[in-house]
């Protein structure tokens, strides 16, 4: 564990540090903070300004993680088809073109979350939050969880339901 007393530039050090190495070796340092069930994503994350301070939360405060705060981050792209992200918080992320195809995401929240083009399909998602989100062609196929009246305003803003 990071020693308390680090300065927040010897954090972000770390965090940089850490987005340089191997996968192998990610998973190495993950096991030693307990964090491993996160690989998928904290193995896949770039170093961007909201990544590194994501990564700083996870690796100071690993005992306060089973929830994930993700706010900010930046996830285009990645691959994070079946993880358990249980009331995580994506407030202001941008979840471009990611597969979160199969996650559950009970309680989530997506407020001002950018999920343009996102794959959602068989989601589980119960008692999410979409305020001010972006969702322009996200597909939510099979999604379970999400309200008719949710659903309906998800639609008016771009959010494909069926085929």
């Amino acid at each position: 564990m990071l020693p308390s007393t680090f300065l927040a530039t010897d954090v972000q050090t770390f965090c940089q540090d850490f987005c340089d190495l191997l996968p192998s070796q990610k998973i190495l340092i993950l096991r030693q903070y307990g964090l491993e069930r996160y690989r998928q994503l904290l193995c896949q994350l770039i170093p961007s300004p909201g990544n590194l301070r994501c990564l700083g939360k996870f690796f100071t405060q690993p005992d306060r993680m089973k929830f994930p705060q993700l706010q900010g981050t930046d996830l285009v792209g990645l691959d994070l088809s079946q993880t358990n992200m249980i009331r995580a918080n994506f407030t202001d992320a941008n979840l471009q073109n990611c597969n979160l195809q199969g996650a559950d995401i009970i309680f989530g929240n997506f407020t001002r979350t950018n999920l343009t083009q996102a794959n959602l399909q068989g989601c589980t998602l119960n008692e999410t939050c979409w305020q001010d989100s972006i969702v322009l062609d996200c597909i939510l196929r099979n999604s379970k969880g999400i309200p008719l009246w949710q659903q309906q305003g998800l639609l008016t803003k771009g959010a494909i339901f069926v085929d």
